[in-house]
């Protein structure tokens, strides 16, 4: 759930009136890439939707450990575009880690499974007649779906 997700300004997202589901009736689990999980911690014009989404999900949002980095350096960007406060990408981005802890996020290790699934999937992606030009991050994102 969201429950900890809050935006920059310090209020939670609010879950409104939805209807509740039976108790493991919503067994979706959403992947979360940087750009949707950033979504979730700063104000952007679609991160009500994501919340949304979130707070609507019975199970933690799940990404590859790498989003740690990811995170940190978006919100870090976003402070020095002065699209946060001074020291908010700290706050944030500690917000981010508590919420890891309490198992609002799982993080999927970079380990040699998810190595060996790079490694499938960029050979299908470049052998190709009209190659998947992907970048090595998403690469990485993808393979940790696995």
């Amino acid at each position: 759930t969201s429950a900890g997700l809050q935006h920059r300004e310090g209020k939670p997202h609010q879950r409104g009136n939805r209807r509740r589901t039976p108790r493991g009736a919503d067994l979706t689990t959403y992947y979360w890439d940087t750009a949707a999980t950033l979504k979730l911690y700063v104000t952007e014009n679609d991160s009500a939707w994501f919340l949304n989404l979130m707070s609507e999900s019975q199970s933690p949002a799940v990404s590859s450990t790498i989003i740690s980095t990811e995170l940190l350096c978006g919100l870090l960007r976003k402070e020095r575009e002065n699209c946060l406060r001074a020291e908010a990408a700290e706050v944030l981005f500690r917000r981010f880690q508590r919420n890891c802890v309490e198992g609002q996020v799982t993080l999927v290790p970079y380990d040699e499974m998810v190595c060996g699934q790079i490694e499938r999937l960029a050979r299908f992606a470049y052998s190709r007649p009209k190659p998947i030009l992907i970048r090595n991050l998403d690469l990485i994102h993808l393979a940790s779906l696995q």
